[in-house]
């Protein structure tokens, strides 16, 4: 075999590997990666498990959907803004993550607040342990 058909196979190799990356990085390929939020959920999916779990009405979910929309393109602003540096990445999403905390709790009846409230801190207590931060012996169950 000649030299060349060896570069073609090559150059396809690379190109094949390029495109893969650039399809992976932005999220393609399986049709519903596209509008991801924090946590790995869509706008769309954030929304239908508040409404399930808090019993939104028809209203609340509106606003709600609104608010997760907002929080998304807020939070892809900043890590433009951010770049490489991770303090700043994090300091703004948790900014925005408290905005948009008080936004929806601000729609939500007393029943629902304690119940988002409640569903908050477990969410914390997960990500603490996570990273290591959790209590000794792994907490609670």
């Amino acid at each position: 075999m000649s030299k060349s058909w060896f570069a073609r196979i090559a150059l396809f190799t690379a190109a094949l590997l390029f495109m893969s990356s650039q399809i992976y990085a932005q999220g393609g390929g399986g049709g519903g990666q596209r509008g991801m939020g924090p946590r790995g959920f869509s706008p769309e999916e954030r929304v239908k498990q508040l409404k399930d779990t808090l019993s939104l009405s028809d209203e609340q979910t509106a606003k709600v959907k609104t608010i997760f929309e907002h929080q998304q393109q807020e939070m892809m602003a900043a890590r433009e803004k951010a770049g490489d540096d991770r303090e700043a990445m994090r300091s703004a999403m948790t900014e925005i993550r408290t905005k948009s905390d008080k936004a929806i709790l601000e729609i939500l009846t007393e029943k629902q607040k304690a119940k988002y409230t409640k569903m908050l801190e477990e969410q914390r207590q997960r990500m603490q342990q996570r990273m290591g931060g959790g209590p000794p012996g792994g907490g609670q169950q």
